[in-house]
C-alpha cells in the first residue's frame, strides 16, 4: 500500500501545476457560463422562461464537455519519463507495470470526479436558480465525453510508448498525434451520424439548419441523455475504455530492450 501511495504521490506532484491551470480554466468557464442565469435569477427570482431549459442544456453540455476533455486528457507523464530516460531507470525500481499502472489510472479517476463533481455542482446550482433540471443530462454528458477523450488518450499512450528513447520520442509523437486527430475525425462523424444533424452551414427549406424529423430525433436523443439507463450506459463505457487504458499503461511500462 505505501507503494501506491507512493506512486500515486509522484504522479500528483508531476501533474498539479497542469491540472491546477486547468482548473483555473474549468471555474473561469463555468463562472462566465452561469452569469446569465445569476442575473436572471436577480432580476426575476420565479422561474425562467420558456427557453430557460434550452439554454441551461446548452451551457451545462459546454461545461461537461470542458471538464470531460480536460479530465480524460493526456497528462504527458509517459513522454517526458522518456524524453528523461526515467522510463529506463524505473525497470530496476520495486514498481511492477501493473502497479504503475493502476496509480496513472487512479490519478485519472482522481481528476475525472473533481471536475465531474464541479460539473454536477454548476447543474445543482442552475436547477436552484431556474427551476430547470439538466443534472443526469450533465453527469451523463460528461462521462460519455471523458470516455471519448480518454479513448484518444488511449491510442495517443500506446503509440508513444513505443519509443524506447528520447531520440526516438519526436517520431512517434508526430505519429500519435496525426492517429489522434483521425480518430477525432472519426469520433465526431459518429456523433454527427447519431444526432441526424446537416452538414455544418448547410441549411433546410425555411432557413433552418434541423429537418423538423432531426430536431425530433435530436429532442429524443437530448432527452435519453437525461435518463438513469443512460447513466447506466455512460458509465459501463467509461469503465471499459479504463480498462483499456490501464492495459496500454502496464504495457508501456513492461520492460523493452533498447
Amino acid at each position: 500500500m505505501k507503494l501506491y501511495r507512493s506512486l500515486v504521490y509522484r504522479e500528483l506532484k508531476l501533474t498539479r501545476k497542469r491540472f491546477l491551470i486547468m482548473l483555473v480554466l474549468f471555474l473561469l468557464t463555468g463562472l462566465l457560463l452561469l452569469m446569465p442565469f445569476l442575473i436572471g435569477a436577480a432580476d426575476d427570482p420565479a422561474n425562467a422562461d420558456e427557453d430557460a431549459f434550452s439554454v441551461l442544456f446548452l451551457c451545462s453540455a459546454t461545461l461537461a464537455a470542458t471538464g470531460g476533455v480536460l479530465a480524460g486528457t493526456n497528462n504527458g507523464i509517459l513522454k517526458a519519463d522518456i524524453a528523461s530516460g526515467w522510463k529506463r531507470y524505473a525497470w530496476v525500481l520495486p514498481a511492477k507495470p501493473v502497479q504503475s499502472a493502476v496509480a496513472d489510472v487512479l490519478v485519472k479517476l482522481l481528476w475525472a470526479g473533481v471536475f465531474g463533481l464541479l460539473s454536477a455542482g454548476f447543474a445543482a446550482l442552475c436547477l436552484h436558480l431556474t427551476g430547470c433540471n439538466v443534472l443526469l443530462h450533465t453527469i451523463n454528458g460528461f462521462l460519455l465525453v471523458t470516455a471519448a477523450t480518454l479513448v484518444i488518450d488511449v491510442v495517443y499512450t500506446a503509440i508513444v510508448s513505443l519509443a524506447k528513447s528520447g531520440k526516438e520520442l519526436t517520431k512517434f509523437i508526430l505519429i500519435a498525434t496525426g492517429g489522434t486527430f483521425a480518430l477525432f475525425v472519426i469520433l465526431s462523424r459518429v456523433f454527427d451520424k447519431m444526432a441526424g444533424t446537416t452538414t455544418i452551414g448547410q441549411t433546410v427549406d425555411g432557413g433552418d439548419l434541423l429537418t423538423e424529423a432531426q430536431q425530433e430525433r435530436l429532442m429524443q436523443m437530448i432527452d435519453f441523455l437525461g435518463s438513469g439507463t443512460m447513466t447506466l450506459i455512460a458509465a459501463g463505457i467509461l469503465a471499459a475504455v479504463c480498462a483499456v487504458y490501464f492495459l496500454v499503461l502496464r504495457n508501456a511500462y513492461e520492460r523493452r530492450e533498447a
